[in-house]
């Protein structure tokens, strides 16, 4: 079994640590990780909870499926990680959060529009939202969510009912950009309910 890839195992770990602290995962809700090599990541464990989480619960493990370090198994939402590396070999830090704002506006909107200057973050683009709610784990919501960004260019993709998909050329811009859209989702939630809200369009920011 391989060892090793401390600094990276280390990143990770803090970077959960902020999620936990901004309340954009709770309990045993959502998962992280990050590419080691171009064909290897660490990623979070299978039902473990972020408040008694330790370094040496990260899984190492391969783009096949291989587990290469004294522990697992891996997370549930492994195959959403593994098709990301897949289909964008720039791409070194994903995290699927579950932060109630992006939970709350995924159930009403087919994307989260630009409405403040955190959103451009995700390539000054809306963020789409799947169509449908697509079962935790499974095939088909790994699919569809490398289909939408594809489709859209966006860096980022939100889980009807479900969550938020960050993604980063490195594991800290992944996680700039989840804390920053969860921002813009809880900033249209308050100008909604506040009135009509006045949104960033493209040919804006073409300007």
């Amino acid at each position: 079994m391989k060892s090793g890839y401390e600094k990276e195992r280390e990143l990770l770990f803090s970077v959960i640590t902020a999620l936990y602290k901004e309340a954009l995962v709770n309990g045993a809700s959502g998962n992280q990780s990050i590419r080691v090599s171009e064909n290897e990541i660490i990623i979070t464990p299978s039902g473990g909870t972020y408040f008694n989480l330790s370094l040496e619960d990260l899984v190492l493990c391969d783009l096949s499926g291989n587990v290469l370090s004294n522990n697992g198994p891996y997370s549930s939402e492994y195959k959403l990680h593994q098709k990301i590396y897949k289909a964008f070999p720039n791409i070194n830090g994903v995290i699927h959060t579950h932060s109630p704002y992006i939970i709350g506006v995924s159930s009403v909107l087919k994307e989260l529009p630009l409405l403040s200057v955190e959103s451009f973050v995700s390539g000054f683009t809306p963020v789409p939202v799947t169509e449908n709610f697509l079962m935790p784990g499974s095939q088909l919501l790994a699919e569809e969510s490398v289909r939408l960004l594809k489709e859209t260019g966006s860096k980022a993709v939100i889980l009807k009912n479900h969550g938020l998909v960050a993604l980063g050329n490195c594991l800290t811009e992944a996680f700039n950009l989840a804390s920053n859209l969860e921002v813009g989702a809880k900033a249209y939630f308050v100008a909604k309910n506040l009135g009509n809200p006045s949104l960033i369009t493209k040919e804006t920011v073409k300007k």
